[in-house]
């Protein structure tokens, strides 16, 4: 069972965090657009899982976990794209790097998670894949 202390967290923290991320002013107007019907499943013969579309603000405690990448200790907001049973996809305003370990703040939980993949979308824009990590 969720915590409610723990959404009260969340919500109190993404409050205080600055959006960094870019989006066109149309992709910000429909990013989020409610959906009352079941989230799109993306289909994709190379993965083992199907993702759904989760389209919220969320959390990331971020902190060094590669000796050459030298990150401070930080909590950013991020956009969720879609999510699976083994992984996540999120918008970021800054590059991460394949291996980098993060937590996110989900409105569910909390999760670990290993960036596999990051993209440039725009100056401060980035979609990025991670898989859960096992605890």
């Amino acid at each position: 069972m969720l915590d409610a202390g723990y959404l009260n967290d969340l919500n109190r923290v993404l409050a205080s965090l600055q959006d960094r991320i870019e989006l066109s002013a149309a992709e910000r107007l429909t990013y989020f657009r409610a959906d009352t019907s079941e989230p799109p499943m993306y289909p994709d013969e190379r993965r083992g899982y199907a993702r759904r579309q989760l389209r919220v603000r969320a959390v990331m405690d971020l902190k060094q976990t590669l000796p050459t990448i030298d990150r401070k200790r930080a909590f950013h907001c991020i956009y969720l794209r879609d999510i699976s049973r083994t992984g996540i996809g999120f918008l970021h305003a800054d590059e991460l790097f394949p291996g980098e370990e993060c937590r996110l703040w989900l409105p569910q939980k909390d999760v670990q998670v290993s960036i596999v993949n990051c993209r440039r979308k725009s100056a401060s824009c980035y979609v990025i894949g991670a898989r859960f990590c096992k605890s």
